[in-house]
């Protein structure tokens, strides 16, 4: 299983065939199309992760009694690199919209422009989880893709602009 259509394409690359995609892309998409099956209850299912993720699919999967291994196996860093160019240019007003496409990657941004620059310019979301992480952050949400995919969020800037 795959939460959504890049991650299920780079397994297919490496020789992994997909089997369950949900039409939503996230966690919670995907443990609504399995509470369906009847081949949940009893699987041994490897879940590989980013470090820091939302316990949501894991605990979903145990929770229709799946023996679930979590294996954070990546982790996003921030590299600093550009900071003071893209805070130069918030400053300057020459942003206007800035993309998320995780939560960590809003954390990230805050604590490399800082919360007050942060603050000025509205933001596009690839889905929920993301939106509410820039809300939490008290950033405007000004758009949010209706298909969680780069496609859906690359759409959503487009309509926003």
């Amino acid at each position: 299983a795959a939460i959504g259509p890049a991650t299920a394409g780079a397994l297919l690359e490496r020789g992994i065939t997909v089997d369950v995609i949900p039409t939503r892309f996230v966690a919670e998409g995907l443990l609504d199309l399995l509470r369906g099956r009847d081949d949940v209850a009893g699987a041994k299912i490897l879940y590989v992760t980013a470090e820091g993720a939302r316990e949501t699919l894991a605990a979903g999967l145990r929770d229709m009694g799946a023996d679930v291994t979590v294996v954070e196996a990546y982790r996003s860093i921030v590299d600093g690199q550009g900071a003071e160019r893209l805070a130069r240019a918030i400053e300057a007003g020459r942003i206007d919209l800035v993309t998320f496409t995780s939560a960590s990657a809003v954390k990230g941004y805050v604590d490399a422009v800082g919360e007050d620059l942060a603050l000025r310019v509205p933001a596009a979301s690839i889905g929920p989880q993301t939106s509410d992480a820039l809300r939490e952050t008290g950033i405007e949400v000004k758009a949010e893709a209706e298909e969680s995919t780069l496609d859906g969020l690359t759409a959503a800037v487009i309509s926003a602009l």
